[in-house]
């Protein structure tokens, strides 16, 4: 089921609207049932093969914590271990492999993290229907975000239903999130479609457009996907954390990083790079390996190629670099800079391709690129896109802070209905733009 589709809108609205009946009629227990019974159909509906992984993994590390509860510490990492490990097979053997389970690399990583915290500090072991609940819920199985449970689990293990403000509020985000990811991110990605079939040299200034176009389009991709989880996890009353802090306003590398795709990097932060930084304490050397280490963990986790390998790698590189005492205006030109540059890493399929991008920097001649299909209104909104992208990263706040207001002003709401009609309307146009993170 696409995200941005009119089904995935009606799976939402059936979802709400089941789950507070159910909450209504038999209390938690009546919630969790119907969310989780809903989030194993949402995974059904993407193939049954999804379903039946999906369930394993559930069951084997659901027995894996009530097993870990009647062990001593000192035997625990016996049975910790190899569960991890299997964890980590199911992240990356579909990546190797024809196999495709949808939220693979997501909810194995919210597992893992639940039980490294679980092997650290005891707790009580949650019912399995919250566990199932947590695990599979729908609205970011996909894609994340990567809810830990802090965040979300201890909600629905005792939901409480969503407050009128709530409702109106994740409505809001809902929409902002459908007009980044349908108005926005497809008119850029025609623009990264048009480079990865284009297999001819293009100039200078295609290759500029086409890297600034990638970069855009993989954030309102991946940002309004985000939103529209936030949102319908807030009209079901349960939090789902912020992915994205405005990362086009970042003026350094790690400053980048602390804004995209904040729950991946933060898992990375605190299971990856702080053991082992803690491993020699004190180290500069050891605590630059463990930023090459998490980056590469990082390029690796979007798959397992040499574009992947070295996308990671230059961003572990180049955050070596010292760039604090940099003017800002300075660190932020360089720091957008550098991403731009680096996205053929990502949007390219090979390492060819990529060179390629970037060979076209050096022809300064007019020849007939890949942009000539799209027509002069896609090139007017993708200018928009660029005004919106740099208006958002210095004048508007992230979509937390942005709904967090008392009461929203009536100009931000007039705004967002606007939004929400063209969304609708690129909805209905039937132009479908795949979501590039479904495939992580």
């Amino acid at each position: 089921m696409q995200i941005n589709s009119f089904s995935y809108l009606g799976y939402i609205l059936l979802a709400v609207a089941s789950c507070h009946l159910a909450r209504r009629l038999a209390g938690a227990s009546g919630f969790k049932l119907c969310l989780s019974l809903l989030s194993l159909l949402f995974v059904a509906l993407n193939g049954w093969l999804s379903l039946a992984a999906l369930l394993g993994s559930i069951l084997v590390n659901y027995a894996t914590l009530r097993q870990l509860r009647q062990m001593p510490p000192a035997t625990r990492g016996r049975l910790l271990w190899p569960v991890i490990a299997l964890n980590v097979a199911c992240i990356f053997i579909p990546k190797v492999s024809t196999l495709a389970f949808l939220g693979a690399s997501y909810y194995s990583i919210q597992q893992i993290m639940m039980l490294v915290d679980f092997y650290q500090q005891p707790e009580e072991v949650p019912s399995l229907w919250s566990y199932l609940a947590f695990v599979s819920f729908f609205p970011c199985i996909t894609a994340g975000p990567i809810c830990s449970w802090s965040d979300t689990g201890d909600e629905l293990s005792r939901p409480r239903g969503a407050t009128d403000r709530e409702l109106f509020l994740g409505l809001l985000i809902l929409a902002f999130g459908l007009f980044q990811k349908c108005v926005l991110a497809a008119t850029c990605n025609q623009f990264t479609d048009g480079i990865k079939a284009y297999h001819a040299p293009i100039n200078a200034l295609d290759s500029a457009v086409g890297m600034t176009m990638a970069y855009l389009g993989l954030y309102f991709d991946f940002s309004g996907y985000s939103d529209i989880a936030m949102g319908t996890g807030m009209l079901l009353g349960l939090t789902v954390p912020l992915n994205f802090d405005r990362p086009l306003a970042a003026s350094s590398l790690p400053d980048f990083w602390s804004r995209w795709h904040m729950t991946l990097t933060s898992f990375v932060r605190f299971y990856i790079f702080y053991p082992l930084v803690r491993w020699r304490p004190g180290s500069r050397t050891t605590a630059k390996l463990a930023v090459l280490v998490s980056m590469l963990v990082v390029g690796l986790w979007h798959g397992l190629t040499a574009s992947f390998a070295l996308f990671g790698l230059v961003h572990g590189l180049a955050q070596l670099v010292p760039t604090q005492k940099l003017p800002r205006p300075l660190g932020w030109l360089l720091t957008q800079l550098f991403v731009v540059l680096s996205m053929p890493l990502f949007f390219q399929p090979t390492l060819d391709g990529a060179v390629q991008v970037w060979a076209g920097l050096l022809h300064a001649k007019s020849i007939r690129g890949p942009f000539a299909a799209i027509d002069i209104f896609d090139k007017a909104v993708a200018a928009l896109c660029l005004v919106f992208a740099l208006w958002q990263a210095w004048r508007w706040p992230n979509t937390r802070d942005l709904f967090s207001q008392r009461k929203p002003s009536l100009a931000l709401l007039i705004v967002l209905q606007i939004m929400l009609l063209l969304s609708l309307l690129y909805l209905n146009s039937g132009y479908q733009n795949n979501f590039f993170y479904a495939d992580f």
